[in-house]
C-alpha cells in the first residue's frame, strides 16, 4: 500500500488554493446547467486554513510499544496525530495530547474519542468510544479528565449513557449565545461559521415578517439570530436533543416568540399553515429536501425562501424542482466549510416569479 502524501504548511496553502478554485468552477458549472450561474460570485475561502475545525475524531490504535494516537486529515484520510493536528487550533492540539495521556491508560476499553470546541471560547466537550467493559472504569476516567483538563466542561460515553459535567457547548456567534447538546449537529468550521450565519441573516432581509419558519432547524441557530425580524418563529427538526437545545436557546433569548417542534420536516410541512407573507429557512442534511417538503412549502406561498445546503449535487436537484414550481434563485453565496472535500455550503435566496 502506498503511504499517503503529507503536505507541509506552504504546500498545503498552494494545494488549497488549487482545490478551492476547482470547487468554485464546479459550482459555476453546476449552476450553468440551470442557467443561473450569474447568481453566484465567488467561493468564500477558509482562511486561515490551519486550526479551522471545531470537531475532530481520534482513534487509539495498537502499537508495539504504546497505543498510537491517530486523527483524520481531510487531504489524506486516517493519519498519525502529528500530521493531522493542523486542522485544530493550537490550544486544542495540546488538549488532545493531554487527554490521550489519560485515555491511553484505559486502552483497549477506550479506543477513541471525539472533541468538540465552542465557537468564541476554548471550552470543549469530549465523547469517548467505549468497548463492552464495566461502567465504573468509564465513570472514573470521565471524572479524571474533568479534574485534570480545565478546558473540558463535559465528558460523555454515549454507548454507556454516561455524562459528566455539562452536556452542551455554549457558542458565541454574532453576539448571541447558542447552546448545542453534544449529540446535536452544529457547524464545525471555526473561521467561516460567523460569516455563514451573517449571510443567512442578510438573506432573510431587514423587513419584519409575520412568521419565520425554520425547517430542519437543528438547535435553532438561524431563527434565534433572526428573532428581531419576525413576530413569530416556528421551527421543526426530528432530532430530540437538537430541539431541546433550540427551545433552550429561545428561552435564553430576549423578546422572542418561538415554538420548536420535534417533528420531521415532511410531517411538519404537510400540516403547518404559516401566516401570509412569511419567510422560510430550509437547512436540510446532505440528502437535500424531499420533493414532498418542496411542494408543501411552495403551496404555502411564502414571501421568500432561504435555502442553506451542504451538498451541491442535491441542492442543484432541489433548485431544478423549485424553478419548475415558479421560484427563482436570485442570489447564491458559497462557503468552503469543508476544505479538501467535495462538499460546499451554500446560501440561496429564492423569490417567486
Amino acid at each position: 500500500m502506498t503511504a499517503p502524501v503529507i503536505s507541509t504548511g506552504s504546500d498545503r496553502a498552494a494545494e488549497y488554493e488549487a482545490d478551492s478554485r476547482s470547487k468554485e468552477n464546479r459550482i459555476r458549472d453546476a449552476l450553468a446547467g440551470l442557467g443561473i450561474q450569474h447568481t453566484f460570485a465567488a467561493l468564500e475561502r477558509c482562511a486561515p486554513l490551519e486550526g479551522f475545525r471545531g470537531r475532530a475524531h481520534f482513534s487509539i490504535e495498537p502499537d508495539d510499544a504504546h497505543p498510537k494516537l491517530c486523527g483524520v486529515d481531510p487531504q489524506s484520510g486516517a493519519a498519525p496525530f502529528e500530521t493531522s493536528k493542523w486542522i485544530l487550533p493550537r490550544f486544542a492540539q495540546k488538549l488532545v495530547v493531554r487527554a490521550y495521556e489519560h485515555i491511553s491508560n484505559s486502552f483497549p476499553a477506550i479506543n477513541g474519542f471525539d472533541l468538540r470546541i465552542a465557537h468564541g471560547s476554548e471550552e470543549c466537550l469530549l465523547s469517548l468510544t467505549a468497548q463492552k467493559t464495566h461502567a465504573t472504569l468509564h465513570e472514573n476516567l470521565c471524572e479524571t479528565l474533568l479534574r485534570e483538563l480545565p478546558e473540558l466542561i463535559g465528558v460523555a460515553v454515549p454507548s454507556k449513557s454516561i455524562e459528566r459535567g455539562a452536556d452542551s457547548l455554549k457558542h458565541r456567534l454574532l453576539d448571541v449565545d447558542i447552546a448545542q447538546n453534544h449529540t446535536a449537529f452544529f457547524q464545525t468550521n471555526l473561521h467561516l461559521t460567523p460569516t455563514l450565519a451573517r449571510s443567512v441573516q442578510d438573506a432573510i432581509g431587514e423587513q419584519s415578517v409575520p412568521e419565520l419558519v425554520d425547517l430542519y432547524c437543528g438547535v435553532g441557530l438561524h431563527s434565534v439570530l433572526a428573532k428581531d425580524k419576525a413576530r413569530r418563529i416556528v421551527g421543526a427538526d426530528s432530532h430530540p436533543a437538537a430541539i431541546e437545545s433550540a427551545r433552550q436557546n429561545a428561552k435564553n433569548a430576549e423578546s422572542i416568540n418561538a415554538v420548536y417542534h420535534q417533528q420531521s420536516a415532511d410531517e411538519f410541512a404537510r400540516s403547518h399553515r404559516p401566516e401570509p407573507c412569511s419567510t422560510v429557512i430550509l437547512n436540510p442534511p446532505r440528502s437535500g429536501c424531499s420533493e414532498d417538503v418542496i411542494r408543501s412549502v411552495a403551496d404555502w406561498k411564502p414571501a421568500r425562501i432561504v435555502n442553506v445546503s451542504c451538498c451541491l449535487e442535491t441542492h442543484v436537484e432541489n433548485l431544478r424542482l423549485w424553478k419548475s414550481l415558479g421560484w427563482t434563485p436570485t442570489q447564491i453565496r458559497a462557503f468552503d466549510m469543508f476544505p479538501f472535500t467535495r462538499f460546499v455550503e451554500t446560501v440561496t435566496v429564492l423569490d417567486q416569479g
